[in-house]
C-alpha cells in the first residue's frame, strides 16, 4: 500500500506554493529562514511572499512519516539536507509535536509555519499542501492519484525470485513528468510456502483480493490504487504463494 506526504503550511495570505527538494531541504534545517527568500521566491514567480519568519513544525513522536520525508529530503535535495534519516527528526530547527493531530493544530494556529503529513489528514483537516517541482521537469506536481501513480509505476523492485522489496530512492528523483516524489511504502509480508495448504490458500487468497479488487476506493482514505502495471509485478509472487 502506498501513502503519499503532504508538504502542509500556513502562511497568511497564501494559497499556492512550490518547493522543490533543496529548497524544501533547507527550510527544514534552517538554513532558510524567511519566507521571501530568494530560493522560495524564484519557485514562486507571481505570488508575493511575505517577510514572515519560518516556523517550522515536526513530529515529536517516533513516527514513519519522518523517515520516509527525511528520506526524500536526503535523496531530493542535492546535498543540502544533510541530516540523513530516522524516525526522529534531525533537523535540529523547530517546534515538535505529536502525531498528526499535534503538528496540524500548531500549523493552523501559527503564521508562517510549515511541517509535514499524511495525505488523508491534510486532506481531512483541508490543510494547504505545497505542489513540488522534481527532476522530472519544471512543473509543480500536487498530490493526486495520477501523479502518485506514476511514481509507483515507475518504481524499482529489488530483491531476488519472490521476495520483493521496493527501492524507494528512485521516489525522490523522477524521471516521469507529473510524478509526485514523497511517498511511503508499506509491506504485507507473508510466507511463500505454509506448512498446510489450507492456510497458504487462504493468504493467497487474501493477498489476490488486497492487490486487486481491494484497491478500489483507496485513494478516498488517503493511500493510492496500485497502477495496473504494478499489480502486474506483484501478481507472480503472490499466485506462487502455497
Amino acid at each position: 500500500m502506498f501513502g503519499p506526504i503532504a508538504i502542509t503550511y500556513n502562511i497568511k495570505g497564501v494559497s499556492t506554493l512550490n518547493l522543490d527538494g533543496p529548497t524544501t531541504a533547507k527550510i527544514f534545517n534552517g538554513t532558510i529562514t524567511v519566507w521571501n527568500d530568494p530560493q522560495i521566491q524564484a519557485l514562486n514567480s507571481g505570488t508575493d511572499l511575505p517577510p514572515t519568519p519560518i516556523s517550522v513544525i515536526f513530529r515529536s513522536d517516533k513516527s514513519g512519516t519522518s523517515d520516509n520525508f527525511q528520506k526524500y529530503l536526503d535523496g531530493a535535495s542535492n546535498g543540502a539536507w544533510g541530516k540523513g534519516a530516522s524516525e526522529t527528526f534531525n533537523g535540529g530547527v523547530g517546534v515538535g509535536a505529536s502525531g498528526n493531530n499535534g503538528t496540524s493544530a500548531l500549523l493552523q494556529t501559527t503564521d508562517g509555519s510549515i511541517t509535514y503529513n499524511e495525505w488523508s489528514f491534510a486532506v481531512g483537516k483541508q490543510l494547504n499542501m505545497a505542489q513540488i517541482i522534481t527532476s522530472a521537469g519544471p512543473d509543480p506536481v500536487a498530490i493526486t492519484t495520477e501523479s502518485v501513480g506514476k511514481t509507483i509505476a515507475g518504481a524499482k523492485i529489488m530483491g531476488q525470485g519472490n521476495d520483493l522489496v521496493l527501492d524507494t530512492s528512485s521516489f525522490y528523483r523522477p524521471t516521469q513528468p507529473g510524478s509526485y516524489p514523497i511517498v511511503l511504502a508499506t509491506y504485507e509480508i507473508v510466507c511463500s510456502k505454509y506448512p498446510d495448504a489450507t492456510t497458504g490458500t487462504a493468504v493467497r487468497a487474501f493477498m489476490q483480493a488486497a492487490i486487486g479488487p481491494g484497491q478500489e476506493g483507496l485513494d478516498q482514505y488517503g493511500s493510492i490504487p496500485l497502477p495496473k502495471s504494478f499489480q502486474a509485478k506483484l501478481a507472480a509472487a503472490v499466485n506462487a504463494i502455497s
